[in-house]
Order: structure tokens, then C-alpha cells, then sequence
């Protein structure tokens, strides 16, 4: 789903149980919307949880993105976190930053 009202209608479908949607903290009507899609068992899925980092400087960019996905993973109403790379370097990276201190590794509440 890439916007609030495809977003909202999935809430009120019982078919549907899992909705991807990307993870702009800055978007706080789909945040509160993951709150509430997670309150009532739906599964949500962030995606782009990188948000914007090709507009970050270089030198910023490992910052941006452990932000990022420290924020992500350790969002309660989030149950996937979708990490996407076309590199095997930058997901041998993006692995490093999940084994740091202060990021979740416990198991979603949806299995």
C-alpha cells in the first residue's frame, strides 16, 4: 500500500492479514495507522526503511540508515521489517548494524 486510504480500507477487510507499507517516520498518519492495523492483528510489513538515504551525504549515510532501521525494528506496531539491497557488501552491513546494541531481536507477536 502506498497510500493512507488503500491503507485504511485494508483495515476493515478480514481477508486481508499482512499490509507492506513504507516506514517515512515523518509520516505520522501511516504511523498511526500501523498502530492501529497492529492492534487489531494485522501483520504490517515496513518497507523503504532506509528513507531517502541516496539524498544523504556519503560520510552520513551508515547514520541515516542505522537510525533508520534501529527506529524500524524496534517500532512495536512493526512485525516485518523488508530490508532491500542489491549488494552483498551492503547487506553484510546492514546484518553488523542489526548485531549492535539497542536493536530488537526478540520475536514478532505474529509468529
Amino acid at each position: 500500500m502506498d497510500d493512507l486510504e488503500a491503507a485504511e480500507a485494508s483495515l476493515a477487510d478480514d481477508r486481508i492479514q499482512a499490509v507492506q507499507v513504507p516506514y517515512i517516520p515523518s509520516d505520522t498518519a501511516m504511523a498511526n495507522w500501523a498502530i492501529r492495523a497492529q492492534q487489531i492483528g494485522k501483520l504490517v510489513i515496513a518497507r523503504e526503511v532506509f528513507d531517502g538515504v541516496a539524498t544523504i551525504p556519503v560520510t552520513e549515510r551508515a547514520a541515516h540508515i542505522r537510525k533508520n532501521l534501529r527506529r524500524c525494528t524496534n517500532d512495536p506496531a512493526v512485525g516485518v521489517t523488508l530490508v532491500g539491497t542489491t549488494q552483498m557488501s551492503h547487506f553484510d552491513e546492514i546484518l553488523g548494524m542489526l548485531s549492535t546494541p539497542n536493536t530488537k531481536r526478540e520475536t514478532s507477536p505474529h509468529g
